[in-house]
């Protein structure tokens, strides 16, 4: 999308700087929104689609005791996609509050965790228009459904959910007289590379999933320029517990001696805790969140070889990680999608080789200024998560 970042970035400072000169307490509106799911693969709607049994939806409701996330003056919430990874534990985090009225959640699947009084889920597609009667009183929208694993949908599904199901939202909101929109984007709208993006960084997306997540953010804008509250996440590579994307790959390829590094074991990851990622979306609500989009990344840059040694250490293991050249291993991969069209199961991608060997490294300079503060680094984080046991036979694929 040449040209259109900065042009969106000028938007979304403007709509900032317009905020800033009212009423601190603009920002006090909350609210949740819901992604879509397809059944047992990443969702179509959703960050990721849980596989919890009932047996595992202690995830959603056993929490470590901490600070409970700040109570919102806006009792009731639209979420889309609360019945994946990521809306999974914003809802359970929502219901905790004694303050929460009311969590309608838009979602192709119903709710994994605990059945609450106050939780309605509403099966429904974001890819079409939405016709649904929200409580009264619903101040925000957390909106959180979306295709985002890739390689693993054609290039359009990207743009049905992410940008036309966003476009399908807004009008959702606008009908109900929702004026507070919490999205949940991707560092992916930066391009992959060595230099460190902060907020002020051009996007410049070079994957569908990117170029996607960037349109509804202009759509988004857009929306917020007739007078409403907006905030932007962008989340790193999200991990903890119910979640079975790259992080529960890489922990199996390493119990199973199999992961190598692709050129080098520096290439910077730019990773979340998924409990951090929902005390981040609960602080959009608040007046101290100040700005319009926020990075939601470990403030440490952390590299593939550091996150190895985490696991590893986490586990008690001794692993030999080696290290092959980059431009062999992206044209071995090339073989996978070949053996997948004759129903050869083998996890080889080129996309893959590349998310190994370029860096996708964000900075959140944002939630530093705005007083956010993330309650984990990588190694405690990923010591909770697999104090659970390991996550990859928990998904069945172990």
């Amino acid at each position: 999308m040449p040209g259109s970042g900065a042009h969106h970035n000028q938007q979304l400072r403007r709509k900032t700087q317009d905020e800033r000169s009212g009423s601190e307490m603009d920002g006090g509106d909350s609210g949740c929104c819901n992604v879509v799911h397809r059944p047992q693969q990443e969702d179509v709607h959703g960050e990721r689609t849980s596989h919890l049994r009932s047996s595992e939806m202690s995830v959603y409701t056993s929490h470590d005791k901490r600070a409970e996330s700040p109570m919102s003056p806006c009792c009731s919430y639209l979420v889309t996609g609360g019945s994946g990874f990521i809306g999974g534990h914003l809802i359970a985090d929502l219901l905790r509050d004694p303050g929460t009225a009311r969590v309608v959640n838009l979602d192709l699947r119903p709710f994994p965790g605990a059945p609450d009084p106050r939780l309605k889920t509403v099966i429904a597609d974001i890819r079409r228009p939405l016709a649904v009667d929200l409580p009264a009183g619903t101040g925000t929208c957390y909106h959180l459904a979306a295709v985002c694993r890739e390689p693993g949908h054609r290039r359009e599904e990207y743009f049905e959910t992410n940008h036309q199901g966003t476009a399908n939202v807004i009008d959702l909101c606008r009908r109900q007289g929702i004026g507070s929109i919490v999205f949940t984007s991707t560092i992916m709208v930066y391009a992959a590379g060595d230099r460190p993006c902060d907020e002020s960084a051009e996007p410049q997306p070079d994957t569908a999933y990117g170029e996607s997540k960037l349109l509804a953010e202009g759509e988004l804008a857009r929306w917020a320029a007739g007078g409403n509250r907006l905030r932007i996440v962008r989340p790193g590579v999200v991990f903890g517990p119910g979640d079975y994307g790259n992080f529960v790959r890489l922990h199996r390829a390493l119990r199973r001696n199999l992961f190598c590094y692709v050129g080098r074991r520096t290439t910077v990851k730019g990773s979340v805790y998924v409990r951090d990622v929902v005390s981040c979306l609960r602080f959009m609500e608040t007046a101290a969140a100040r700005d319009t989009v926020y990075n939601c990344v470990f403030p440490g840059r952390y590299d593939i070889g550091q996150i190895v040694d985490a696991i590893c250490a986490a586990e008690g293991w001794r692993r030999w990680v080696p290290v092959l050249p980059y431009r062999p291993m992206r044209w071995l991969a090339g073989v996978g999608p070949l053996l997948e069209k004759v129903q050869l199961r083998n996890g080889l991608h080129p996309r893959r080789i590349d998310k190994l060997y370029r860096s996708t490294d964000a900075v959140p300079q944002a939630l530093a200024r705005d007083g956010f503060a993330f309650r984990y680094d990588l190694r405690a984080a990923v010591a909770e998560w697999l104090a659970g046991g390991s996550p990859d036979r928990v998904h069945g694929e172990g």
